[in-house]
């Protein structure tokens, strides 16, 4: 952990051999000699080899190599690596091998934080040393393009030239054996199997350290998606063809996007709506944020009307925010947070003056009654990057007397203007950062891949799904990365509108679900686990019935196609592959099982299956599930 810290380290990798536990590797790359030697003569590696002197069953011993492949820039790991919870790290590592990286474990990794390490040897002769790097480079490119591979390394011994080792890190057993049946790995095997001076060997280890998002540095090489940019292209059909009913209609507010904007524009919007008396919404860790935001703009007494949101926003909490808005005489709702103070505003902004039962307007448990009267002005401004809801047309509020979350919706209840500053995101710590991100990206894929999809959702889903794919790691690994937030945001946005104009799917009918029965069901988070395994079941449906000649089906599969081959990099990308990739990016970004989240028994799935089947976000699904398909994805995720 300290060792990554310093100047002169590019990386410091420990790993656990499968075949024997006792035995462990460190992988140690430096910049230069200088570095190494640095190295020996620090506090912590001191008493390191002190402390693990008497634990030794054998003497350590070590080799040297240069590194080929990836690039220099590339080894890199990024200093929050070294952030670890050690022993929080102790006590859930499961210190057996058995079912390590198994293909059915949780994809958050929450089961372990290892992935599989396949070190090979190999020794060519001295005619085939520079014929064996160019092969190997060859391949090396092609294979850290795979889902599931995290590191192709390639190393070559500074004391015997015709030695080289290969350093492949993969996800899972299956993405191993995937990688064998791929046409480079076979072509180059076929190439190198001449230049061999013996047969390679390897071993299989287990990662340690870092986390598995810190194993994809190699940005320019692997999951990030630019690389289709140019050679990718929708088979989305010609028309309108695609589009159900052959129409659809295109709603969105105003919207302000920028660096470090929010404080002048804020200002304005109140002008502009001449809000003089607003409804301050604001959460637990936004309340600082949002004084910085007003001094200068509202006087103390124009103030007096804040609405502390403490989690995801109820019923209850809305009927109280009404209240306090029409006790203030309130003149517009000013929100500034996350998706549940900007739920909660619009919702507020809306119920003030439309009278009545708040059931009279929402949906599924109440009446679904349309909003008569205009809504007060609603300025949204967003501190993550996740829900969208700062361009949607609805609140989504909790009722926990039904178990469920449910929304007020209507064209008017669109933000008068929303005020989109990325910087105001960078202090949204990681666990945070890494399920709105996911929500973000669900909210992008979902409505493309809906029954509802339409060209204008489509142009700004493929962005946002490119965008989400190549960012969301990096701003995960380092919340500091300026571009990485603002992908992020635009991500944010172009799903709110994505959502508010198409339709999502089953992930985010489980999710009402499951955030209305159980208190600590984080919506974002509730979205990330169960994103992949939706991605799969629907294609899965999918090909069945295209299989049948059923050619809408057909259509809607080729979208999760163009989906895996935007999220890889790779314009032949399979939706396997694709799902691959999901489950490693959930994975590596830390996001626990269903069953952690929220404390899900295994004898609550028959009825959360019942009752999410019948969501109104289930409605949007590109293919009808079943009762037991939607116990076979709790159980996935479980």
């Amino acid at each position: 952990m300290k060792s990554t810290l310093e100047k002169g380290v590019s990386r410091f990798d420990v790993l656990r051999r499968v075949e024997n536990i006792d035995d462990f590797l460190l992988i140690e790359v430096y910049n230069d000699q200088n570095g190494a030697n640095d190295h020996k003569t620090t506090n912590h590696y001191n008493v390191w080899r002190e402390n693990v002197a008497e634990l030794m069953e054998n003497p350590r011993s070590a080799k040297k190599y240069n590194t080929i492949f990836p690039s220099k820039e590339e080894w890199k790991t990024e200093e929050s690596a070294s952030q670890i919870n050690v022993p929080k790290f102790m006590s859930q590592y499961p210190w057996s091998v058995e079912s390590p990286i198994a293909d059915n474990a949780s994809p958050s990794g929450s089961g372990s934080e290892s992935m599989l390490a396949v070190l090979v040897d190999v020794q060519v002769t001295p005619e085939s040393v520079t014929s064996f790097i160019t092969e190997t480079l060859l391949n090396c490119q092609s294979s850290v393009r795979e889902s599931g591979v995290h590191r192709f390394d390639l190393l070559q011994n500074t004391e015997d030239e015709c030695n080289f080792v290969l350093v492949e890190v993969y996800n899972s057993e299956s993405a191993s054996a995937a990688h064998k049946a791929t046409s480079h790995y076979l072509k180059w095997r076929e190439s190198v199997e001449k230049m061999m001076a013996r047969a390679r060997t390897a071993e299989k280890y287990l990662t340690l350290f870092p986390a598995p998002l810190y194993w994809h540095k190699s940005v320019s090489q692997t999951h990030f998606g630019d690389n289709v940019k140019d050679t990718w292209s929708a088979c989305v059909g010609r028309g309108l063809d695609t589009v159900s009913g052959h129409s659809f209609s295109f709603i969105a507010p105003r919207v302000v996007f920028g660096r470090h904007i929010a404080k002048k524009q804020i200002e304005i919007a109140l002008q502009t709506n001449s809000i003089s008396k607003p409804l301050i919404v604001t959460g637990n860790s936004g309340r600082k944020l949002c004084d910085e935001l007003l001094a200068g703009i509202l006087s103390d007494s124009q103030q007096t009307a804040r609405f502390l949101v403490t989690g995801e926003p109820t019923v209850e909490d809305a009927q109280s925010a009404v209240t306090l808005a029409l006790e203030k005489g309130c003149d517009g709702v000013l929100a500034v947070g996350g998706g549940s103070c900007i739920d909660l505003g619009k919702a507020v902004s809306a119920l003030v003056t439309n009278k009545g039962d708040i059931y009279d307007y929402l949906e599924v448990v109440g009446k679904g009654q349309p909003i008569q009267q205009s809504p007060l002005p609603f300025i949204a401004v967003p501190t993550t990057s996740g829900t969208g809801s700062e361009v949607t047309k609805n609140a989504v509020l909790k009722s926990t007397k039904h178990q469920c979350k449910v929304s007020i919706r209507h064209d008017t209840m669109l933000p008068s203007v929303a005020i989109i500053d990325p910087s105001l995101s960078f202090s949204c710590p990681p666990a945070v950062t890494a399920a709105v991100g996911l929500d973000a990206l669900c909210q992008v894929i979902e409505p493309y891949t809906s029954n509802a999809a339409n060209p204008f959702t489509d142009a700004l889903a493929r962005e946002g799904i490119l965008r989400g794919a190549r960012s969301l790691r990096a701003v995960v690994a380092n919340g500091n990365d300026a571009q990485a937030r603002e992908d992020m945001s635009v991500v944010s946005v172009l799903g709110g509108l994505c959502l508010a104009n198409a339709k999502l799917g089953a992930v985010h009918g489980f999710a009402s679900v499951l955030g209305g029965r159980y208190e600590k069901a984080a919506h974002g988070a509730v979205c990330a686990a169960l994103l992949p395994y939706c991605f799969q079941k629907n294609a899965l449906k999918l090909r069945e019935l295209a299989d049948n000649g059923d050619e809408i089906a057909a259509t809607r599969l080729q979208r999760f196609l163009d989906v895996a081959r935007i999220i890889t990099g790779n314009p032949t990308a399979t939706v396997e592959e694709g799902s691959r990739w999901l489950i490693a990016l959930v994975r590596d970004v830390g996001i626990p099982s269903l069953s952690q989240l929220c404390g899900m028994k295994v004898t609550d799935i028959e009825e959360i299956a019942r009752a999410s089947l019948s969501a109104s976000s289930t409605k949007g699904n590109p293919v009808s599930l079943t009762e037991e398909d939607m116990r076979d994805l709790l159980r996935e995720a479980f």
